[in-house]
């Protein structure tokens, strides 16, 4: 991960060892990657589509040789556009030739990790093979895994083994510190009148930012409408064991304006992730998951009103695709009626703890950090 990392600061990352990037935001920045021998991982989600700003100027290059991939696919998203073929399509759309295209989406990357014997169609590699009916649409009309036929005609032929449900699953939501709402609660450390405070901001791009704001306290909390519109409260609740409490900031830019998201896929560390406008309501959702496991859960008003439950480690789910698929469609309905409008809105938190990603993020080992010094920022400051 090294999202607009350029210049002397790019080349100690790269001295360090990296060799591949797959979090490209302009077109301008890939260029000066790959001159510097990085491979560029062109990726397509659910969040948004990055390539048709950076393959234009990736065209550029003598000699191109990059990798596709994918990253954050919601299950409807995944049913409707497809998996490694949606991104094939998106290269053809910019002029790339159909061999070429699929090179990059099979050959590149096995190489890249070493995976021998895998990405292409040849004495010793592995019989997987896709035939496809038009090189232009990428739709898979043949499947073979290992030489045996599984897809006919777009249709699926061979069985699918059901997961194996009767093993006991283990509840991976461990919160060892006891939660209330004054540990949800952000303290001042003053008693009443005014402090500045460092917020963080959310950018339409999944970028964040840092912004200083003036603040009203009362009884040492703070007033969370005199810190401008659009501002909620943030909490890295720690699920795997650790003995600390919830780290709790102030952020802008979710479009949050009731109830509370909590969610335990919060890369990469997965702790258990929740924004709210109330903290009781924050409780709830919190409480929702640790009861099932993990998964994602909306709350307002006091209630649950709908959660997606992933009982693997809070992450996955032994449902199938089209039944997790409804349920995440009716968890984006939900979360669009508390105000969030970003894309994958059921998701939209899901990164805010990723401390690799530019400006400021939440950890659960201090509250806000910043990511290119990767010190922790204090939540007040004193006016």
């Amino acid at each position: 991960h090294a999202p607009l990392l350029r210049g002397r600061e790019l080349n100690a990352y790269l001295a360090a060892g990296i060799d591949n990037d797959h979090e490209l935001r302009r077109g301008d920045e890939g260029l000066e990657k790959l001159r510097l021998g990085v491979l560029p991982l062109l990726k397509v989600s659910s969040f948004g589509n990055y390539a048709r700003a950076i393959v234009p100027e990736l065209l550029k290059a003598p000699h191109l040789e990059i990798a596709l991939c994918t990253d954050d696919i919601e299950p409807a998203d995944l049913l409707e556009n497809g998996h490694m073929d949606r991104v094939i399509r998106e290269m053809l759309y910019h002029g790339i030739e159909p061999a070429l295209a699929i090179r990059w989406a099979t050959l590149v990357g096995a190489r890249h990790y070493q995976l021998h014997g895998h990405g292409a169609i040849a004495p010793g590699y592995l019989a997987d093979v896709v035939l496809l009916d038009s090189l232009e649409e990428v739709r898979a009309s043949e499947v073979f895994v290992g030489g045996q036929m599984v897809v006919e005609k777009g249709k699926l032929i061979a069985p699918i083994e059901e997961p194996p449900t009767s093993m006991p699953i283990e509840n991976t939501v461990h919160i060892q510190q006891p939660l209330t709402e004054d540990a949800l609660t952000p303290q001042a450390p003053i008693a009443n009148g005014e402090i500045g405070v460092n917020l963080m901001v959310l950018d339409p791009t999944r970028l964040t930012r840092l912004a200083q704001v003036t603040a009203q306290v009362h009884d040492h909390k703070v007033d969370l409408a005199s810190l401008g519109e659009d501002v909620c409260y943030l909490a890295v609740v720690p699920r795997h064991g650790q003995p600390h409490a919830p780290a709790v900031v102030f952020l802008q830019g979710l479009h949050l304006q009731r109830g509370a998201l909590a969610t335990t896929i919060a890369h990469d560390s997965h702790n258990l992730l929740v924004a709210g406008r109330s903290v009781q309501d924050m409780l709830v959702a919190i409480q929702a998951l640790a009861a099932c496991g993990g998964g994602i859960a909306v709350a307002d008003e006091g209630k649950v009103l709908g959660k997606v439950e992933l009982p693997l480690a809070g992450l996955m789910s032994l449902k199938p695709v089209a039944e997790l698929a409804v349920e995440m469609q009716q968890i984006n309905r939900l979360v669009a009626e508390l105000g969030i409008d970003h894309r994958a809105r059921g998701l939209s938190t899901t990164n805010l703890a990723l401390t690799v990603i530019p400006a400021v993020r939440i950890s659960d080992l201090g509250g806000l950090l910043d990511v290119a010094t990767q010190e922790f920022i204090p939540l007040f400051y004193t006016l």
